[in-house]
């Protein structure tokens, strides 16, 4: 099974009419030497539609890797797998109880959870089995599972206005949300090793000026939301790339 395992994870998810439509592209490069001979070839893997990283069609689902992760991360754990468990990885402190992926915005947005026929346990078995046959060290796979843990957190991130910045000069500038949304911006700076100030990375812009002077901006919290949305896809594409390309 070994790579097409992988593959399928992360560049497979399900459409309307396509349980396993998959969202990978390739790109070939012909090298042409001086006298118009073909010297080489480079072929590169991508994972294509980039909005479909942080949303769904109606009646479709993201990528696999995400909801097999949920559905058999914890027992993928208990039978020897590295790393902390799913519900260690995803659950916050003031909230315990059993993680399901309908309380993520990354899954829930089509309201398609499940596939008739497919079980997304065994498959996560599958993947991860396949990244032991491909000889992924231990803390690697463990950094994969932290790595899809921490999107699904950044995706519950949101953002709204700080207090008294209403009107006037601070009218255009967002802070993270209390409560929730501000446990998932700390789970995910635990788990992705992030600095204090990711929040201020998130809500503020750096410009230029043709002085070359540089002045940071304040974001709305629509513009924070591009901004996160933003990030979770390099994320999910540097994931993609270093475990397919």
């Amino acid at each position: 099974r070994g790579g097409q395992g992988q593959r399928g994870a992360v560049g497979e998810r399900a459409s309307t009419d396509n349980h396993n439509a998959s969202r990978l592209g390739k790109f070939t490069r012909l090298l042409v030497g001086g006298a118009g001979k073909v010297q080489g070839a480079a072929v590169g893997t991508d994972v294509l539609e980039q909005s479909r990283r942080v949303s769904q069609c109606p009646g479709g689902r993201n990528f696999h890797a995400r909801y097999q992760f949920i559905a058999g991360g914890d027992a993928a754990a208990a039978a020897g797998g590295f790393g902390a468990s799913m519900s260690q990885l995803l659950a916050l402190p003031d909230a315990p109880g059993a993680v399901k992926p309908e309380a993520f915005r990354y899954l829930n947005q089509s309201g398609r959870i499940t596939i008739d026929g497919y079980d997304d346990a065994a498959e996560w078995q599958a993947t991860q089995k396949a990244m032991v046959e491909l000889e992924f060290p231990s803390d690697a796979q463990a950094a994969v599972n932290e790595v899809l843990a921490g999107l699904l957190h950044l995706g519950m991130v949101t953002f709204d206005v700080p207090e008294g910045a209403e009107s006037g000069a601070t009218k255009d500038c967002s802070k993270v949300a209390a409560g929730e949304s501000a446990a998932r911006m700390a789970a995910v700076k635990k788990l992705w090793g992030l600095p204090d100030h990711t929040e201020h990375t998130l809500t503020t812009r750096k410009m230029h000026s043709s002085r070359r002077s540089v002045y940071t901006m304040g974001l709305k919290p629509e513009q924070a939301t591009q901004a996160r949305e933003g990030v979770a896809k390099a994320v999910y594409h540097a994931l993609f790339k270093w475990l397919v390309a």
